[in-house]
């Protein structure tokens, strides 16, 4: 096998992120639309045999994760457009080596490293506020499930 030139290992290099970070987001959102809509459907049918304020608790939970999280994959997009403009821009000098291409992953990480310090706060309160709502309407949903079989337990053995 023949060694690359620096230009074909750039390309090949460039290539290969976009397909994976193309492939594993596209998934991951995937998951994330069939989640919520899955809940969204549990939710709506669980209104026949719920009490009005449970049923109406539990929407406004699910429509708070949701809009949540809504909110952070803008902002990380954003912030992932930034991050990939930023390596555009360092490896697309008028003769990049790999040399190049190493200091600008570099400069990449630190400022990645840099960034995690600094948002890590934010991070953890941004999933608090997707994850928690979420947690609790699935628990209020799943809850009122179980008191539905419940009651049609009894009543069927009594």
């Amino acid at each position: 096998m023949s060694e690359l030139s620096d230009k074909e290992f750039f390309e090949f290099q460039r290539e290969t992120n976009a397909e994976m970070f193309n492939h594993s987001h596209g998934y991951i959102q995937g998951l994330v639309v069939v989640a919520y809509a899955g809940f969204f459907v549990l939710w709506d049918q669980a209104k026949e045999f719920s009490s009005p304020g449970v049923w109406a608790v539990a929407g406004l939970l699910l429509t708070t994760s949701l809009g949540f999280y809504a909110a952070w994959e803008a902002f990380a997009f954003l912030f992932r457009q930034r991050l990939m403009m930023r390596m555009a821009e360092a490896i697309t000098v008028s003769e990049p080596s790999r040399e190049t291409y190493q200091m600008a992953a570099r400069e990449m990480l630190v400022g990645l490293q840099q960034f995690v310090r600094r948002f890590r706060t934010w991070w953890r309160a941004g999933m608090c506020c997707i994850l928690v709502p979420l947690a609790a309407a699935w628990v209020l949903i799943v809850a009122l499930y179980l008191i539905r079989v419940i009651r049609h337990l009894t009543a069927w053995t009594a």
